[in-house]
């Protein structure tokens, strides 16, 4: 439980209860007691986020991350990391479970994991695998897992330790079993982070990196991080409606996140983390890279594509030079081409397809064609 004590006293007309939102309806989570020193508001559960409908621009994604944080911070719960393996049910919805997770991993031979980004969701992110990617080609996969963490203020190579340890203690790197990662955003740093430089190189067979920015992005940085935030809430506003109300609180915490100690710092193109990183040996992984660039976006009446646009132009100075981005880095740090010459590992550098950031893994209607991700996504799997 969580207890907050207030200066202030509720008066006889007054009632205060703490209240959450888990992305489909709001809870009472706790209560308030007013004594003769002011007000004491207790917290005492956070609810389960539910699995709701998506709205195709990852609402859910960003309200799951904000509660992930919330319980690592202010409830103070250490293990909000978790690893699951999902199962498509008959209704082609996909669940994860914690339950015979040993089992499932002792019997697979031929594993699949999935590393959601900034402000993501491992379930979200899986589904859309699942409903766009062939049926034969996931049915290669003896076993899928996907592994939820805290995005905003725990720091990469924490979080790449977490990850490492989990599946040492599942067995990998103790046997012949070998992986497949496909990881999106700061994910895919995470990723790294664990092949390069705490071993996973000894279990991963292959890593594939989606809108990874592998040479940083001036998001990193304060201001410009900032700037960012207020251009992402811009888009939760008039593209998810269910964001709205939400919209001040959102933007204080975004603010507010720069002063954590967390994943957002670490992204700074001149940061110890990504230097330290792209310095790493050779770890004879294959990776494959895929990259978006927003400006090729075209969506026929819908608002959408103007506001694409409209959030490059705002954002272009911190994209050095309105070089080709997908609205957090530009293409030249998502390709990084001068990392992977002279690897020894199979590296595949595929061309930008017409996406931004958050859209990867959300394919808009009307964009399914061959120049998206999910072609890239079949050809290298």
């Amino acid at each position: 439980p969580l207890e907050i004590h207030l200066n202030h006293s509720l008066h006889a007309d007054e009632l205060l209860l703490p209240v959450a939102f888990d992305g489909e309806y709001f809870h009472v989570v706790g209560d308030a007691i007013t004594d003769g020193e002011g007000m004491k508001i207790s917290i005492r559960s956070i609810p389960d986020q539910k699995i709701v409908e998506v709205d195709r621009m990852g609402d859910r994604g960003i309200i799951k991350s904000l509660r992930m944080t919330f319980c690592k911070v202010t409830l103070d719960q250490k293990d909000v990391n978790q690893l699951r393996w999902a199962e498509k049910m008959p209704d082609g919805i996909i669940a994860l479970h914690r339950e015979s997770l040993g089992i499932k991993i002792g019997k697979a031979k031929k594993i699949l994991l999935v590393l959601h980004g900034l402000v993501g969701d491992g379930l979200m992110m899986t589904q859309s695998i699942y409903e766009n990617m062939s049926a034969s080609g996931m049915d290669e996969y003896d076993l899928v897992l996907v592994y939820d963490y805290e995005s905003l203020n725990t720091p990469l190579d924490d979080t790449a330790k977490q990850l490492k340890s989990t599946l040492s203690d599942f067995g990998f790197g103790q046997d012949e079993r070998r992986i497949t990662i496909i990881s999106h955003s700061i994910g895919g740093l995470i990723a790294r982070w664990m092949i390069e430089q705490e071993g996973g190189n000894g279990f991963v067979d292959h890593c594939i990196l989606v809108g990874t920015p592998n040479n940083g992005s001036m998001y990193g940085r304060i201001d410009a991080y900032v700037k960012w935030a207020q251009t992402i809430l811009d888009l939760a506003i008039n593209f998810i409606p269910k964001v709205v109300p939400f919209s001040g609180l959102l933007l204080k915490f975004l603010k507010t996140a720069t002063n954590l100690s967390g994943s957002i710092a670490q992204i700074d193109p001149e940061s110890d983390f990504i230097n330290k990183l792209n310095s790493s040996k050779d770890p004879a992984v294959r990776y494959s890279i895929l990259s978006g660039d927003a400006a090729g976006i075209t969506i026929e009446n819908n608002g959408f594509s103007g506001f694409i646009k409209t959030s490059q132009h705002r954002l272009g100075k911190y994209m050095n030079g309105n070089e080709p981005n997908d609205l957090f880095a530009p293409v030249r740090s998502l390709q990084c081409k001068e990392l992977w010459e002279g690897r020894k590992g199979e590296i595949t550098v595929a061309d930008p397809v017409a996406c931004y950031h958050f859209g990867y893994f959300l394919t808009p209607s009307g964009t399914r064609d061959t120049n998206t991700i999910w072609k890239q996504l079949s050809d290298v799997l």
